[in-house]
């Protein structure tokens, strides 16, 4: 359970430091990527930081549903689902 819980506090957490990176820029800058020797990717950072930002946030659904939080699939305000269990 505790590598359930850690896996998706880190992917949360590159998911704020790609928000913060994405929000400083203008325009966002070029990107390479490379395994090994060998350049795989060529493009702007956004083809990282939108990926890193969504699963941020699905992540942070997974670990509040976790914690007993959930909507039943539906918008609500956070006072109906506590109100509401």
């Amino acid at each position: 359970m505790l590598a359930f819980v850690a896996y998706r506090m880190q992917a949360v957490e590159i998911g704020r430091i790609a928000l913060r990176h994405a929000t400083s820029w203008e325009s966002p800058p070029p990107i390479k990527v490379f395994f090994g020797e060998r350049q795989v990717i060529e493009g702007r950072a956004t083809a990282f930081t939108n990926g890193a930002i969504e699963a941020a946030i699905v992540h942070s659904r997974a670990l509040l549903e976790f914690m007993g939080l959930k909507g039943g699939g539906r918008f609500k305000k956070l006072a109906t689902i506590f109100s509401n269990p």
